[in-house]
């Protein structure tokens, strides 16, 4: 046997780096595909606003003297905190129109910072949301959905 035998052949050293650039160019062009009904960040409203008291009416509790954000389409499928003025514990809010009534996310209140939060999951489009603080001073937030 000889020692050429056993080396490889400067025609499979560049099969070898054919195939490797291929696999790495392969690799390099997957397309990673959102999962459906998940907009992207660009797609997402950004607004500042205030947080609101919690009043009693005759359809029961609801935010008042805050800023009442409306779902946008496309939007993101949730109502985020991303900033706040002042650390507090934070609630988010929706206004279900069929009903007439405000009712609490599922969150509870949550402590920020920090943030972002997730205050309320799976928002549809048209939605009217209010964040809540829980001391009685109102907070300037800042809110993506």
């Amino acid at each position: 046997m000889r020692i050429s035998d056993i080396l490889p052949t400067r025609r499979s050293i560049q099969r070898l780096a054919v195939a490797a650039t291929v696999a790495v160019l392969t690799a390099a062009s997957i397309v990673v595909v959102p999962t459906v009904g998940h907009a992207s960040a660009a797609a997402c409203t950004t607004k500042a606003g205030r947080t609101s008291n919690l009043a009693l009416g005759a359809n029961g509790p609801h935010p008042t003297g805050g800023t009442i954000f409306t779902k946008q389409p496309p939007g993101c499928l949730d109502f985020n905190l991303i900033a706040v003025g002042a650390a507090d514990h934070y609630e988010g809010w929706l206004f279900n129109a069929s009903t007439d009534k405000w009712f609490a996310c599922s969150a509870g209140f949550v402590k920020a910072p920090p943030v972002p939060k997730v205050l309320c999951s799976n928002v549809a489009t048209g939605v009217q949301m209010a964040v809540v603080q829980e001391s009685g001073t109102q907070r300037n937030v800042t809110m993506e959905y």
